[in-house]
């Protein structure tokens, strides 16, 4: 049996920092260890925002338990077969875009980084409608983000990526 380990692709940022975590059907444990290092580390561990999708809460939410002893750690997951209509992580974004733009709009544009494990949902749907087109909320301009670990391997500000996503649908669209 052929064994090989690698170094993994993610690169996350200092415990003080603000993250955005999003892995839309993609897998959520990368960002359970993270987060949880996060947490273990201090009692003073920056605000940090989850969110993941999966099939149904039933049989697909795992470490559920685990997410209660974060408090430092919002934790939103769109179940996409417990109802008639799909709900995806693009709808869990975009419902909460205020709390998104809120901390995006906090952070040093050198630096900040979103840990995604992959921006692109299996389902086709898109991020592109949860933010302006333009960039900007509130009269201030969206960070420079860095993708970190999809599978294009992509530097954008928040316009190109945009520009290079289709549109997508609000939850509780057909």
């Amino acid at each position: 049996v052929y064994v090989r380990i690698r170094a993994g692709t993610f690169k996350f940022p200092k415990e003080h920092k603000q993250v955005i975590c999003i892995g839309p059907g993609t897998g959520v444990a990368p960002f359970r260890s993270y987060l949880s290092w996060r947490n273990r580390r201090s009692d003073k561990a920056a605000k940090s925002l989850l969110f993941f999708g999966c099939r149904g809460k039933e049989n697909d939410f795992y470490f559920e338990q685990e997410w209660d002893q974060m408090p430092n750690t919002r934790v939103y997951a769109a179940f996409s077969r417990d109802t008639d209509r799909k709900i995806y992580v693009q709808h869990l974004i975009l419902d909460r875009a205020d709390e998104v733009w809120e901390i995006l709009g906090e952070q040093d544009e050198a630096s900040e980084k979103i840990a995604a494990k992959q921006f692109f949902a299996s389902s086709g749907g898109s991020l592109s409608s949860c933010f302006p087109s333009s960039g900007k909320h509130n009269g201030r301009s969206f960070p420079q983000l860095v993708i970190v670990g999809n599978v294009y391997g992509v530097e954008a500000t928040m316009d190109r990526l945009l520009r290079g996503l289709a549109m997508g649908v609000r939850a509780g669209d057909p």
